[in-house]
């Protein structure tokens, strides 16, 4: 399981991106779509690496909501 960072961007897209796996990020037209697309990208993401036998980075990655 990874934690992954889901938000509306000013164009009205939803962005998903998993920080501890640097380029493993999507944009979908709904919230909905997004998580859907994260979740494959994800699991593509582990696979690859898995298959090329190389190091799985740890989710060290720790997130706060704050309103300024």
């Amino acid at each position: 399981m990874r934690q992954v960072i889901v938000y509306k961007t000013e164009r009205g897209n939803w962005y998903a991106e998993c920080p501890s796996l640097p380029g493993c990020k999507r944009v979908a037209p709904t919230k909905g779509e997004a998580i859907d697309e994260i979740r494959v990208a994800v699991d593509q993401y582990l696979r690859e690496l898995r298959r090329q036998n190389a190091p799985i980075p740890q989710d060290l990655f720790e997130a706060a909501i704050v309103l300024v």
